[in-house]
């Protein structure tokens, strides 16, 4: 699939108070991203995002994942003194079947033009590639050569070339109970590999953040029924997930996001059912 995205769509500042209004009335703890299938860093906005979202949620851990193309100290500088406390920079190769092992020289010289900061010598093979961390001021950083070829996914089947046609998924997801991921028209998706602009992913978004609170939506009947079905390998309402190979925590620690969602909307309103 491919996108344009010539044009930089940002998610109005009226809705983005909202949504973090919505956080802070729930006591919003949990880790929270600024990006949705984009680069962030892009945004002459990021940093003052940010501020906000740190002055409005002051215990949640704000995490940046980016390329890093955008990336210099005096930025670094500025998502540090603004809270990030925790970044993800995945710096891709030129072919997606690159060994992440040819990356490491080429990676370890735009570190320290763009942090600053030296590259460990010997980053620590993962499942999706290979990871150096370097702790930076506040930030811990994690440097990321992917393995694209081998670990990376189809983002419900719209990455063609990493789809494996006759793989069908028989493990639960745990992914609409782990994690929240917001499009920047403000709709709740079903989960983060759902991609806002093909029309192929239209019946997954639970509902929009312009018309229904979070807690609203966070445990909208749709969303009740999709954890369940998908905690039992079920994906008849879900057929992108039949192919998908994410897989997230199998448990979700007390203090979660879906244990503080059920917690502090339990007496509230439920979300009309989104199709």
């Amino acid at each position: 699939m491919v996108v344009d995205r010539s044009e930089q769509r940002h998610m109005p500042w009226r809705l983005f108070v909202k949504i973090l209004n919505d956080l802070r009335s729930i006591d919003f703890r949990s880790e929270l991203s600024l990006h949705n299938y984009n680069e962030p860093l892009a945004s002459d906005r990021i940093v003052d995002e940010y501020i906000l979202a740190h002055e409005t949620l002051p215990a949640a851990s704000l995490t940046l994942y980016t390329n890093g193309d955008y990336m210099s100290p005096g930025l670094f500088g500025r998502l540090s003194s603004a809270g990030v406390a925790r970044m993800r920079i995945t710096r891709y190769p030129r072919r997606a079947e690159a060994d992440p092992r040819e990356q490491v020289a080429s990676v370890r010289n735009w570190a320290r033009t763009a942090l600053g900061a030296d590259f460990p010598v010997h980053p620590v093979r993962q499942h999706n590639g290979m990871m150096a961390v370097v702790q930076r001021s506040s930030v811990r950083v994690e440097l990321l050569l992917p393995d694209i070829a081998a670990h990376f996914l189809d983002r419900g089947g719209t990455v063609r070339s990493l789809s494996d046609g006759d793989y069908v998924r028989t493990h639960p997801c745990n992914a609409t109970v782990a994690a929240a991921a917001i499009d920047y028209q403000g709709r709740l998706k079903m989960c983060c590999n759902v991609v806002s602009d093909w029309g192929g992913h239209k019946n997954y978004f639970v509902g929009s953040l312009r018309r229904n609170s979070f807690s609203e939506l966070w445990n909208s009947p749709m969303l009740s029924e999709l954890r369940e079905r998908h905690g039992v390998a079920d994906w008849k309402l879900s057929a992108i997930c039949r192919s998908c190979t994410h897989r997230m925590p199998s448990r979700v620690s007390a203090g979660s996001l879906q244990d503080r969602m059920i917690e502090s909307s339990r007496d509230g309103k439920r979300a009309p059912h989104s199709g």
